[in-house]
């Protein structure tokens, strides 16, 4: 994931939040779960 997004945790952070938003990840507990590869793809 840093190397996508940069290796700043608060970088990552944000990268994360705009792909839950989109509905393409789901945070839980500390973990990201990808529920939509198609959304992802899309973002990156």
């Amino acid at each position: 994931m840093a190397a996508i997004v940069g290796p700043v945790r608060d970088v990552i952070g944000r990268a994360l939040k705009r792909q839950q938003t989109a509905g393409a990840t789901e945070i839980e507990r500390n973990r990201a779960l990808v529920v939509s590869p198609e959304k992802l793809k899309e973002l990156i």
